[in-house]
């Protein structure tokens, strides 16, 4: 009866490829999801940005901010927001790898291309998650943006505009007219 094993340095190899295979599997799954749920919170931080920033945008608009102007201010946004969550891991990692490298035996390190492909795909999720919002806030329509600006504003001063009052509003609803802002008018009732 046979009572001993053969150990073949490829069989650990090959035990140890097999677990670093599934380590690596799981830590891109889990990298995924954190890059989801990172992203629908950009989403939702910028879309919130967006409904508190109405009366800005309509105020941009009015002055003669195209959409491209709104929808970049609000990507580039997005994108500064991911990039400094990345540089805020990035410096975190490299202090836990500097104290682990100095209190233990194992080697850590970060590489500098590690950290730029993180910020790299970091900013580009922002960007891919930040284009809803954007595009949101660059279709706003002015007047109903400033109509926002509250009840001490009675009514937009469009020209050539043909009104009609409608009951329990703050002042006057605009039927048709040029979409231009008549100032003097508007600064008037302030």
């Amino acid at each position: 009866e046979n009572n001993f094993a053969i150990n073949k340095q490829s069989m650990l190899l090959d035990t140890y490829n097999s677990l670093t295979g599934t380590l690596w599997a799981v830590a891109i799954g889990v990298g995924a999801i954190s890059l989801l749920v990172g992203g629908i919170g950009i989403m939702n931080i910028l879309l919130v940005s967006v409904t508190e920033r109405t009366r800005e945008i309509g105020v941009r608009k009015a002055l003669g901010a195209r959409k491209t102007d709104i929808l970049w201010q609000f990507l580039i946004e997005a994108m500064m927001i991911c990039a400094l969550g990345v540089l805020i891991g990035i410096i975190l990692a490299v202090g836990i790898a500097k104290h682990v490298a100095a209190t233990t035996p194992v080697p850590a390190a970060i590489t500098w291309w590690v950290a730029l492909l993180g910020l790299f795909f970091v900013v580009a999720i922002g960007l891919f998650f930040g284009i809803y919002p954007a595009s949101k806030a660059a279709r706003l329509n002015p007047i109903e943006a400033l109509r926002t600006l509250g009840p001490w504003i009675r009514h937009v001063h469009i020209k050539d505009a043909r009104r009609t009052k409608i009951p329990g509003t703050w002042g006057e609803e605009v039927v048709a007219g040029t979409g231009e802002v008549d100032w003097p008018a508007f600064f008037a009732t302030l």
